[in-house]
């Protein structure tokens, strides 16, 4: 590039010179290269790329994607956001409704179920751990898991045809009761243990319901991840992150149900209300703040242009900052030259002044000047005599539409100045 600028420079104190002699009065010729703007697609995120979507020299419109980042990491975080946000709207509306007995009663089958879901996933995490450190054990795990299956599903079947006939004893005994309340006091039988025992049976088995699906689903999540990770070997590292974001997420759910629990218990004064409600506000706009990240993980082109430059492969990881994709903007391009002293008040900003090109001969194209140097540039020592290495020159820079893309970067060009 310093020699390009040594060049012009001397072309242009020699078209100077000879038009500065006695009786004449010519145009200034200077020339220069021609040059493309280039943008750098940054990546904002870290992460491991998915997908390039783009080749060199392809050309790319304004907006259209062009790298892929795996967003897995951050999905992680969103799922435990929610169970957060979860946890902070059941912990305000327990708090807002007052305890009831019926509230009360569900509120233990609620937390018996989050207990066996979070006991569920912390086994499947220990398993994929175990896993992760000895993968032939896999199948006798999946077989296993199979049998576990199978007896958890034998067991909510068993539970749900219990709570069935706990629905209709206590269903009768409802009936019984009103029969009972119609009679008058001096004629009311004692009632049978059966009657008042037949809400709490109720309650009971869907508790036990609550606690045998929680299982069941448990025991299938942890065959469907064996399975998944008999298939796939390669991702049994991130099968191990998932199942620790499904714990994470199961503990988190858990404290949630027992907080509610704990809340219709005791009651709320109007400071804890509102204290919930600022707890709320702050896990939601936590959690959206890592939702719009996640526009981050697709890189758009920020403008059209051509592929100049693909710095990244499919399954390299890139820290935040990471320059992947360098874009070229052929639209528009632009030449410096260098114009002496003496002839600085022939140019101006806004100025249109010809250029040819080679490879176009006899066309002319025509450029506008955008930007003259406020400071001078002394001609390069190594190419001048000692008396011209006084004389200075300014960069001129001169902007050329390419609508066709007809002009490249890197050809020499040649400007008439007036």
């Amino acid at each position: 590039m310093n020699e390009r600028k040594h060049l012009g420079w001397w072309l242009g104190l020699l078209v100077l010179l000879s038009a500065c002699r006695p009786g004449t009065a010519r145009p200034l010729m200077v020339s220069g290269y021609l040059e493309a703007r280039t943008v750098d697609v940054i990546a904002v995120e870290g992460g491991r790329v998915l997908q390039v979507r783009v080749e060199e020299g392809d050309v790319v419109r304004p907006g259209q994607p062009l790298v892929d980042l795996d967003p897995a990491f951050l999905e992680a975080q969103i799922r435990m956001a929610e169970a957060q946000v979860a946890q902070a709207r059941a912990a305000l509306e327990a708090l807002e409704a007052g305890p009831r007995e019926e509230d009360l009663r569900e509120a233990a089958a609620r937390v018996d179920q989050a207990q066996a879901l979070r006991d569920g996933a912390y086994q499947a995490w220990q398993d994929a751990q175990a896993m992760l450190q000895e993968p032939q054990d896999l199948l006798l795990q999946r077989e296993v898991a199979a049998a576990q299956v199978r007896a958890a599903q034998a067991r909510l079947e068993q539970a749900v045809a219990l709570k069935d006939i706990a629905e209709r004893l206590k269903s009768r005994a409802e009936a019984a009761m009103r029969e009972w309340e119609r009679l008058p006091p001096a004629l009311r039988p004692p009632l049978p243990a059966e009657v008042g025992d037949a809400a709490y049976a109720y309650w009971s088995a869907w508790a036990e319901v609550n606690r045998a699906g929680a299982a069941y689903d448990g025991s299938r999540a942890l065959l469907e991840y064996l399975d998944a990770v008999i298939r796939d070997p390669i991702a049994l590292r991130t099968q191990v992150v998932e199942a620790e974001g499904r714990y994470r997420a199961a503990e988190a759910a858990l404290e949630a149900a027992r907080a509610q629990q704990a809340a219709l218990r005791a009651g709320a004064s109007p400071e804890q209300r509102e204290a919930a409600r600022a707890r709320l506000r702050q896990a939601e706009a936590a959690l959206e703040a890592l939702k719009a990240r996640r526009s981050r993980f697709q890189l758009l082109a920020p403008q059209g242009g051509i592929v100049a430059l693909r710095a990244v492969e499919p399954g390299e990881r890139v820290a935040p900052g990471t320059r992947v994709l360098q874009l070229m903007d052929l639209q528009t391009l632009e030449l410096v030259v260098y114009i002496p002293e003496a002839a600085l008040g022939r140019v101006r900003p806004g100025m249109k002044v010809p250029v040819t090109v080679e490879g176009f001969p006899g066309e002319r194209f025509e450029g506008v000047i955008v930007h003259i140097a406020e400071e001078a540039s002394f001609i390069p020592r190594n190419v001048q005599s000692p008396e011209e290495r006084a004389r200075l020159t300014f960069a001129v820079r001169i902007r050329l539409e390419n609508p066709d893309g007809r002009l490249k970067p890197g050809v020499p060009a040649d400007v008439e100045i007036p």
